[in-house]
């Protein structure tokens, strides 16, 4: 195995695994406004889909593209390793402010409130 190969199948494991984080991100969660339109969320399926089992062919076949098309592959793997970050980050911003309104929600008052009698 050359170098060449060996950085195609980086890349190309590294967008299987993006690829995965982000069908897990973005249809795992009930609340992402993509389910609000069939078509978008269709395309962004099979899209996903499609990179992910091509990744996944490229590294169990070894393959030895042209140098140009590595840089493509790794140029792929980049952009999806960092959506798939980003994704991440959204989702514990989300879930720090889910928690956060939930504890307010469920705490009781320690002090009974001052009345005034006439």
């Amino acid at each position: 195995m050359n170098n060449l190969t060996l950085v195609n199948v980086i890349a190309n494991s590294t967008t299987a695994f993006s690829g995965l984080g982000l069908l897990i991100h973005i249809f795992g969660d009930p609340d992402n406004s993509i389910w609000n339109n069939r078509m978008k969320a269709v395309l962004a399926k099979l899209g996903l889909s499609i990179t992910t089992c091509g990744a996944v062919a490229n590294c169990i076949t070894l393959s030895a593209p042209p140098p140009t098309e590595v840089v493509l592959n790794v140029g792929i793997a980049v952009t999806f390793f960092w959506l798939n970050w980003w994704q991440f980050e959204m989702f514990k911003e989300m879930q720090k402010a889910h928690n956060e309104l939930k504890s307010k929600k469920t705490t009781k008052r320690t002090t009974e409130p001052k009345t005034k009698t006439i």
